[in-house]
């Protein structure tokens, strides 16, 4: 698929000057630790492993980050595993973990992106926190046929009625 301006790279819309990958993957790092601690659970508040990581942010990047800010970047790590875990799941999706690629045919992406506006970060992109978004909010489940397990319906339900 051509990328044409209404398509989103991830680089621009996950990170900015005020918090870039080194960032998140502090961030990312701290959560995971908290959650070894039991201090940390995916659907949780996290009041206290978001404060803490806020402070670890601090101490090793020198920023400053509000509490609100810390619970909407949760909130959007928790958006970005389901969309992604969803993504990999659909048929005519062809995803090779190790070489971090991800392909399908131009009208799969269409659709995909149709359904999910976050999908278009994904076109053809690799999700780089895969394996910490994994560790942190799907532990029991191994990558290969991720799911995200927070859906009520079949996320391939959609996706085949659209197909026809």
């Amino acid at each position: 698929m051509v990328y044409s301006y209404d398509y989103f790279y991830q680089n621009s819309l996950f990170y900015s000057s005020c918090w870039s990958k080194d960032t998140e993957i502090t961030f990312v790092n701290a959560l995971i630790e908290h959650k070894r601690a039991g201090n940390f659970h995916r659907d949780g508040n996290n009041c206290r492993a978001v404060l803490c990581m806020l402070y670890d942010v601090h101490k090793v990047h020198g920023r400053k980050v509000q509490y609100d800010v810390g619970q909407k970047k949760v909130k959007k790590l928790k958006e970005r595993h389901a969309t992604f875990s969803w993504i990999i799941n659909l048929p005519g999706v062809v995803v090779n973990h190790e070489r971090r690629y991800v392909v399908a045919e131009d009208h799969i992406w269409e659709i995909i992106c149709k359904a999910r506006v976050l999908g278009k970060c994904y076109v053809n992109m690799y999700e780089d926190m895969l394996e910490e978004m994994c560790v942190l909010l799907a532990p029991d489940r191994p990558i290969e046929g991720l799911g995200d397990g927070t859906e009520e319906v079949d996320p391939l339900d959609d996706f085949v009625m659209m197909l026809e």
